[in-house]
């Protein structure tokens, strides 16, 4: 009988279910970058869902278990999901997170409203500007009350502020597809860090010659196992970010190219328009005023114009 299964799957990222509490797992599962899921009631690797699977973490942690007596039985499917079904999870998954840390912000602020509400009903009871008398009957209860006054004081502000950044944490997470995501800007970015992975991978699998004329050959075993699943899931995601980025600009601002911009012509960016000195294949690069250029991403500029021309473009 198997003691732990250890999977991972691009649908439910890196898993380990099996084993029990104090059986001396935890230490090996957290030595090799496994948390506890609480939810799930097992331990598992942050962030691996949709992405290629870390066979170093997942074969050191059986490794570790098998160590300590365990049978380990350790599953890796990296096929990439298609692309649509990819973003629609993640906006489900960050409107329910947002819905979750909307009812704990609730629940922060009614229980800072409680302690507030105590605080009065004490304070209430007490005439205004009474000093506490030493040696009188009441001084017990007088401190005693001054006691209970602080520390719901400290627990209504501690609420308050717990309240205010789980607000704070739920607006980002309705927010982080929109902005994230959905972007014509940040898919562009997105696009480009793609593709330059894409190219290193394709270098790394072929094998190359550096700056210094230092042959590298062709990645091999685990490696190049690991790069084929990471350019399968890199292509999906860049295909699917081309599509959507057309669509983005269809109904959305435009994006600016290197055809869009000629060395003469003012480029608005958010400092204001600055006059451009030389056109790059990523950039350009602006006069600043002072005795060195500024770089530009085309992603980064908001509108273009040329002094020849009285129209601006936007």
């Amino acid at each position: 009988m198997t003691d732990f299964t250890i999977s991972h799957s691009h649908a439910e990222g890196t898993l380990a279910h099996g084993g029990v509490r104090g059986d001396g797992s935890a230490d090996v599962f957290r030595a090799h970058g496994f948390r506890w899921f609480r939810s799930l009631h097992c331990y598992g690797i942050r962030n691996s869902r949709d992405r290629t699977g870390n066979v170093y973490l997942i074969n050191g942690a059986a490794d570790g278990l098998r160590a300590l007596g365990f049978t380990v039985e350790v599953s890796i499917d990296n096929t990439p999901r298609d692309y649509d079904t990819v973003r629609e999870q993640r906006a489900q998954r960050l409107s329910d997170r947002a819905d979750a840390l909307t009812d704990k912000a609730s629940r922060l602020d009614a229980t800072a409203d409680a302690h507030f509400a105590e605080v009065s009903r004490i304070s209430d009871m007490i005439p205004l500007g009474q000093p506490i008398l030493v040696g009188h009957h009441s001084e017990g209860r007088a401190r005693a009350d001054q006691a209970r006054i602080e520390r719901n004081m400290d627990r209504a502000v501690a609420a308050h502020r717990a309240a205010t950044e789980t607000h704070h944490r739920a607006d980002v997470a309705g927010k982080d597809e929109t902005r994230r995501h959905a972007s014509p800007r940040m898919v562009a970015e997105r696009i480009d860090r793609i593709e330059a992975d894409l190219r290193k991978i394709g270098r790394n699998l072929d094998g190359y010659a550096d700056r210094w004329h230092d042959k590298h050959p062709p990645a091999t075993g685990q490696w190049r196992d690991d790069l084929l699943a990471e350019q399968a899931r890199l292509t999906v995601q860049v295909e699917g970010d081309r599509k959507l980025l057309a669509e983005l600009q269809a109904n959305g601002p435009r994006l600016y190219t290197r055809d869009d911009v000629h060395k003469g012509d003012q480029v608005e960016y958010f400092r204001g328009w600055h006059d451009v000195v030389r056109v790059n294949a990523k950039s350009v690069s602006v006069n600043t005023g002072y005795t060195w250029t500024e770089t530009i991403p085309y992603t980064r500029i908001r509108g273009v114009r040329c002094p020849h021309n009285d129209a601006t473009n936007g």
